[in-house]
């Protein structure tokens, strides 16, 4: 399910992890890409909303 095409935050400029598809779920979302991003991984981060926000962005246009 990770290589969902999503559309990107008209704000972001990170470049996703994923080496086969630009703009994926899994390059953008995954925890590789949350401590790529941040320089942090997830469980150091529980206190910055802006990370949650972000991948709330993202999670949310996943097909159900």
């Amino acid at each position: 399910m990770g290589h969902i095409i999503i559309r990107r935050h008209p704000d972001d400029h990170f470049e996703e992890v994923c080496p086969y598809h630009q703009d994926c779920l899994e390059g953008m979302v995954s925890g590789p890409a949350i401590e790529k991003r941040w320089g942090k991984k997830g469980v150091e981060l529980t206190d910055r909303k802006e990370v949650w926000e972000l991948e709330a962005y993202y999670i949310a246009q996943a097909p159900v």
